[in-house]
């Protein structure tokens, strides 16, 4: 997972309340069902890591790029939305969109 813009060098600071803004790209996510087909995706969208209380939140596009099997040719989109505790390592994850294959 690369954080931040492809190609960007900047190094960004925490604000004084120990919020850093962050951009999060995946350039490959990959679910394989219980027969082994997989479908692939693709997300990109910004975020917050909160240094001060621990937490970190997401928001963006995953948008659905093919497969192997039954996802050959899969397409789509999902709005997903989500956070997560640095502390404890457990979090949530919303999505809602339209997967065709």
């Amino acid at each position: 997972m690369a954080h931040g813009p492809r190609g960007s060098r900047a190094r960004r600071l925490p604000s004084a309340d120990g919020i850093l803004p962050i951009y999060i790209t995946v350039e490959r996510i990959t679910y394989v069902a219980a027969n082994g087909d997989e479908l692939w995706s693709t997300f990109a969208g910004p975020g917050e890591l909160d240094l001060v209380a621990g937490r970190a939140t997401f928001e963006g596009v995953e948008t659905f790029v093919g497969g192997t099997g039954r996802f050959a040719g899969a397409s789509g989109q999902s709005r997903t939305t989500g956070e997560g505790s640095l502390v404890t390592n457990t979090g949530r994850l919303a999505t809602s969109g339209t997967l065709r294959y």
